[in-house]
């Protein structure tokens, strides 16, 4: 994922002037939802619960949305957000229904 390879600072940055083209994403959302996820799991990353809220309300995409992040399958949202220490994204994920009990898979090593 494109996300997981950026700082939570550069993302922030990059992530705020897509809320306007979002509007325009919706149109073709199947098409875009990769994107979407993305969008997602940066500003839950980067601690934008702005971001975070105005993606779940405007896309199909669920509160407990899981990802491949880091070496571990399964990371919702919830998960990436409560790592990095962001309150304000895990309270409103908890707010908004997200499972606290959802478990992550390490990914096995092929060595």
């Amino acid at each position: 994922m494109v996300a997981s390879a950026l700082s939570p600072a550069v993302v922030k940055v990059q992530v705020g002037p897509l809320r306007e083209q979002v509007a325009v994403l919706q149109a073709s959302e199947e098409k875009n939802r990769g994107l979407f996820k993305d969008m997602l799991l940066a500003a839950a990353r980067a601690s934008d619960a702005a971001m975070v809220e105005y993606l779940l309300q405007h896309t199909s995409l669920p509160v407990d949305y899981a990802a491949h992040v880091d070496g571990v399958d399964g990371c919702t949202l919830l998960y990436v957000a409560s790592r990095s220490g962001h309150v304000k994204v895990v309270e409103f994920l908890l707010d908004s229904g997200a499972e606290a009990g959802a478990s992550t898979r390490p990914l096995l090593s092929s060595t």
